[in-house]
């Protein structure tokens, strides 16, 4: 629908009058914006994950805060995975969804998001830390992260992934298995 605009003309002589209201020279302005109509396309049937990710760009990026190579037992580390996608706000985003594996333990923190509008839209970045806990030494992978998105500007499914990982846990000692 269109929008209204309605406000009140002054002149300068009636400025101060502490009876404008009721001033003859008060004209009251009123304007509308134009109608918009909008398509909504529904959400295809071969789309693979409940959460509709529709955008121009999808990118998703990973940072450790330490070297993973020396790892051992008890040893903590933070995966940090970050998320930048154009056309939607960022509490549009979910959390990633990590199960614990007998050598590893993830605790996931609150995501921190943020919104960027400009002229041209909205862009949204998602950071989520991860600490993992090694609790038991051996080889440990881990899996593959995919999010799918729905490209808006090709009308194709896509993926932001980040490829598996291969993860050497030592011995207390610093010993292989």
């Amino acid at each position: 629908a269109p929008i209204r605009f309605r406000a009140f003309t002054q002149t300068r002589s009636t400025r101060n009058n502490p009876n404008l209201q009721t001033t003859a020279q008060r004209q009251a302005i009123e304007l509308f914006s134009q109608q918009h109509q909008i398509s909504v396309l529904p959400v295809p049937g071969s789309y693979p994950s409940p959460v509709w990710l529709p955008s121009s760009s999808v990118t998703i990026s990973e940072s450790w805060s330490r070297p993973l190579e020396d790892m051992r037992i008890g040893d903590s580390v933070v995966r940090t995975i970050q998320f930048d996608v154009e056309e939607l706000y960022a509490s549009m985003l979910v959390n990633l969804d990590f199960t614990a594996n007998s050598k590893l333990r993830y605790y996931p923190a609150e995501a921190q998001q943020i919104d960027i509008t400009e002229n041209s839209g909205v862009r949204s970045g998602h950071t989520q830390n991860i600490t993992l806990v090694a609790t038991e030494a051996g080889r440990f992978t881990l899996p593959a992260v995919e999010i799918p998105w729905w490209n808006t500007v090709s009308n194709t499914l896509e993926y932001a992934s980040l490829p598996s990982q291969d993860l050497d846990i030592l011995t207390v000692d610093g010993e292989h298995l």
